[in-house]
């Protein structure tokens, strides 16, 4: 995917969305030290096609890379870095969640009593264990401070970063009518969400 090759590449923080029409695309991107730029810039073109910056960046494993986003896109992203590249980086996972990596397109049936949430967990506790990624759940990542390069979580939990990935995806709308605000009325996003339904029932 474009964000992987984003990754294997000098990009400094990657959105997985559109960043909106008040950030260009450059007020995105800041480059990485003088030291991995050079680093990077001494592997000579492949013949034929483009340079293959990673293969310098492979080499340093000091690089981190912190994930904002727990869910589907992020962790489908860094299985295939991990696939290409498992020792590229040092990788760092906040979700504002309590809970791993799991298929939202499945809530339905969840809702419906037709499967568990166990049953729609994509990435077990385990998998981030055993591909020594730290995982921060239940922190949602309120700032990024990027002159010093560090995320800071609501709790004071904090992260430093060479490359960062923003999936945080999007929260539902709800229409600005008479009545929106009344208790029960929710958006549907999440599990939490899901067994807030099951439970009013």
């Amino acid at each position: 995917s474009i964000i992987v090759r984003e990754l294997l590449g000098l990009e400094d923080v990657i959105s997985m969305g559109n960043p909106g029409p008040t950030h260009d695309a450059d007020s995105w991107t800041f480059d990485l030290d003088p030291g991995v730029f050079e680093e990077a810039h001494e592997v000579q073109p492949a013949e034929g096609g483009g340079p293959p910056m990673f293969e310098a960046l492979a080499q340093r494993r000091d690089l981190m890379l912190v994930v904002v986003g727990n869910g589907m896109a992020g962790i489908r992203t860094l299985e295939e870095l991990l696939k290409l590249q498992p020792d590229m980086y040092e990788i760092t996972v906040f979700g504002a969640e309590p809970h791993p990596n799991y298929n939202r397109i499945l809530l339905s049936p969840v809702l419906a009593g037709e499967q568990t949430f166990d049953e729609i967990v994509l990435n077990p506790l385990s998998w981030y264990a055993d591909n020594g990624i730290t995982l921060h759940l239940g922190k949602e990542v309120t700032t990024i401070d990027r002159v010093r390069r560090r995320v800071v979580a609501a709790d004071g939990t904090e992260a430093e970063y060479d490359r960062l990935l923003l999936a945080t995806g999007s929260v539902p709308f709800i229409l600005p009518v008479p009545g929106k605000d009344l208790e029960g009325v929710i958006g549907y996003r999440d599990i939490h969400d899901t067994q807030t339904m099951i439970d009013t029932a």
